[in-house]
């Protein structure tokens, strides 16, 4: 059993400094449409996390953020590849790599896939 965790780098690619803070809304995508599996706060000890990060994080061309997100193996049903993220984020939304094919069988057949785990977003560099 484990967890594989993703670090999303956020950059501001063009346009006035900005802020970002909290966690951005994560859809996942598998096949072009949303995919079936739940999207929980991190935050939450009952989703296996505790670490939160809670000041806004600066963007501009010298400062950039992360995002973590986790996805955990503990379960064993149909596999299904999520071919990416949508990220809702600073009044928009990016489309991120998604988080590949679901992680190996280690549940009970026909259990639900685990949700994907998402932290607050963070000042790049920092190690939570």
């Amino acid at each position: 059993m484990g967890t594989l965790y993703y670090l999303y780098p956020i950059r501001l690619r063009r346009g006035p400094s900005c802020t970002v803070q909290g966690i951005p809304t994560v859809t996942p995508i598998a096949g072009g449409v949303r995919a079936s599996v739940r999207v929980v706060d991190a935050r939450d000890p009952t989703a296996g996390g505790s670490w939160d990060y809670r000041r806004p994080v600066r963007l501009d061309r010298a400062h950039a953020a992360t995002l973590r997100v986790a996805w955990s193996d503990d379960w064993c049903t149909t596999p299904l590849v999520v071919d990416r993220l949508t990220l809702g984020i600073a009044g928009g939304t990016v489309a991120a790599p998604g988080l590949g094919h679901s992680p190996s069988c280690y549940g009970q057949p026909g259990d639900p896939p685990p949700p994907v785990r998402v932290w607050p977003v963070y000042p790049s560099g920092l190690r939570p």
